[in-house]
């Protein structure tokens, strides 16, 4: 193993020198002098420091000079050091207009190295107009690093951040919850409705997996914006025995602008779930896309909704490297929306995947 250092301390060896210059971004509106000192100590001390190690090791990657494994450890290391950073000036700050220009300002000038990783590069540019898109989430599904040397790094470290974690996790919930609702539901024919289907990696492996079993007919109604997605979803989903696929390229905002003819088009379900979309709606829509699906579901029948945590998760690398928020919402703020709307008649109840990140709303329609 060529130049392995003792104890993972390659982060403590690469020393920040003077050979990096640093121009943050000009903030003209910044007149409070303790806000410019925070900003300067980012930039100078902070930043510097990250970029300084992250070429370092990407320099002796190239040379094949590290362990790429140990070489992980410390990409890992520097960058949950700059994102803590980057979270106490944007607390400190508490100014959108500014903090947006430093994270702009950050992607730009360490995108050279970062963005060697073709997973964290097609999260920042989305390239379907929309982050989180079907090919990002299967990759993150499939879970292998597909860069070289530094972009190996950073492959493996958005891998292995606790969203990408949670996501693999939720799939493997939601995959368990099919299951137990087709085993327990009374009836012989099953109607499901996926809203923002993405990939269905998760109906995908149920009916792979030898140990489920069924003899009940299931129609799946498969919604996605995205022509790509539903294109992989046709390609991928075989003919399993007793079950129908309907491929519906859907906006779900039309469904909101108008539900009768989309009721019409969809029809009464008897689950409908949504796993990687309600973390990107405001809560107007989001309301609004609860009373619409609750509205479409039989007697007995089931809503289930994935969201991400903000009390549990909160998604610093995505946003600083990415460029990819989601609405901050914890349990108790989502179970208001819903008990505060106009939907009636329901039991509720909340599950986790496993790490506990995102949580599951179960609306069950008594």
């Amino acid at each position: 193993m060529k130049g392995k250092m003792k104890d993972n301390k390659i982060v403590s060896k690469f020393a920040s020198s003077p050979s990096i210059k640093i121009t943050p971004p000009a903030l003209s509106n910044i007149n409070d002098p303790d806000s410019k000192k925070r900003i300067d100590g980012f930039w100078n001390k902070d930043f510097k420091g990250y970029l300084d190690k992250l070429i370092k090791i990407s320099d002796a990657l190239d040379r094949g000079e590290l362990d790429k494994e140990e070489a992980v450890a410390s990409v890992t290391d520097i960058s949950e050091a700059i994102f803590h950073a980057g979270d106490e000036l944007e607390a400190f700050l508490n100014n959108k207009v500014i903090i947006k220009k430093i994270k702009k300002a950050f992607r730009e000038l360490c995108g050279p190295w970062v963005y060697r990783s073709k997973i964290v590069k097609h999260a920042f540019d989305k390239p379907r107009g929309y982050p989180g898109d079907s090919k990002l989430i299967e990759i993150i599904y499939d879970n292998k690093p597909i860069s070289e040397n530094i972009g190996y790094c950073c492959d493996k470290y958005f891998l292995n951040n606790a969203y990408a974690i949670a996501v693999r996790n939720r799939k493997d919930r939601m995959r368990q919850l099919l299951a137990d609702f087709i085993n327990n539901f009374p009836t012989d024919e099953i109607k499901i409705l996926n809203i923002a289907c993405g990939s269905c990696r998760e109906i995908k492996e149920l009916y792979s997996d030898r140990n489920f079993s069924t003899n009940k007919r299931v129609d799946f109604a498969l919604v996605d914006q995205d022509s790509e997605a539903l294109d992989f979803c046709r390609n991928s989903l075989k003919n399993y025995a007793k079950v129908s696929f309907n491929f519906l390229q859907h906006n779900i905002l039309e469904y909101i602008k108008d539900n009768n003819k989309y009721s019409k088009i969809l029809g009464k379900q008897d689950m409908i779930y949504s796993i990687g979309l309600a973390d990107y709606l405001p809560d107007r829509v989001l309301v609004s896309l609860f009373s619409f699906c609750y509205s479409l579901l039989k007697p007995k029948g089931q809503l289930i909704i994935a969201h991400k945590d903000i009390s549990r998760y909160k998604p610093l690398p995505p946003d600083w490297a990415c460029d990819w928020a989601f609405y901050p919402r914890n349990q108790n703020y989502l179970i208001k929306m819903i008990t505060e709307n106009s939907i009636k008649g329901f039991d509720l109840k909340v599950e986790r995947e496993l790490s506990g990140s995102i949580l599951f709303l179960i609306l069950t329609k008594v």
